[in-house]
C-alpha cells in the first residue's frame, strides 16, 4: 500500500496561505508527498509589504474564517484547524530576527526549545496528521507549533 493510500491524503484538498515559500511551502510539500491535491493562496504579505496592523488583521480574519467554517462545516464533515508556527527557519524568520538585531537566524538553536529552530518540515509534519485519519476528532483547534515556546 502507498503513503498516501495509508494515510487517506489521496482524496484530501488542502489550502495552504503562502504556499510558494516558506513555511507555506514546507506545508504544501509535505501535504503532496502525501497525495494530497494543494491549493496555494497568497496572503496579505502579496498585498503589502508584511509590516504590522495589515498582516495582522489579515491571519486574524483567516483564523476567525477558520473557526466559523469548522462550526458551519462540522455537519458535513469538513474539519478545519488553524497551525500557527513560532519562529521558523524561512524568508520571513529571517527579516525577523535581523530586525530584532540578530543576524543569523542558526544562531538562536541553542536557545531553542528543542535546540533548532523551527523548520518548515516541522510545520509540515503537524500539518500533514491533521489532514490524516489520525486527526479524525480534531477540528476547530489552533495548533501552535513552537517547540512550546509560547508556554515560556
Amino acid at each position: 500500500m502507498s503513503e498516501a493510500a495509508s494515510t487517506g491524503l489521496a482524496r484530501r484538498i488542502a489550502l495552504v496561505s503562502g504556499g510558494g515559500r516558506g513555511v507555506g511551502r514546507g506545508i504544501s510539500e509535505e501535504l503532496a508527498a502525501a497525495g494530497a491535491a494543494v491549493e496555494s493562496f497568497e496572503d496579505c504579505r502579496r498585498l503589502c509589504d508584511g509590516r504590522g496592523a495589515p498582516y495582522n488583521v489579515a491571519k486574524s480574519a483567516l483564523e476567525s474564517l477558520a473557526y466559523t467554517l469548522a462550526k458551519e462545516e462540522l455537519r458535513y464533515g469538513t474539519h478545519v484547524n488553524v497551525v500557527a508556527p513560532g519562529l521558523v527557519v524561512s524568508e520571513m524568520g529571517r527579516r525577523l530576527v535581523k530586525a530584532a538585531g540578530v543576524d543569523d537566524i542558526q544562531s538562536l538553536d541553542a536557545h531553542s526549545p528543542f535546540g533548532h529552530v523551527c523548520d518548515p518540515a516541522d510545520v509540515g509534519r503537524v500539518v500533514r496528521f491533521l489532514v490524516s485519519e489520525g486527526a479524525g476528532y480534531v477540528t476547530g483547534q489552533r495548533i501552535e507549533v513552537d517547540g512550546g515556546g509560547s508556554r515560556r
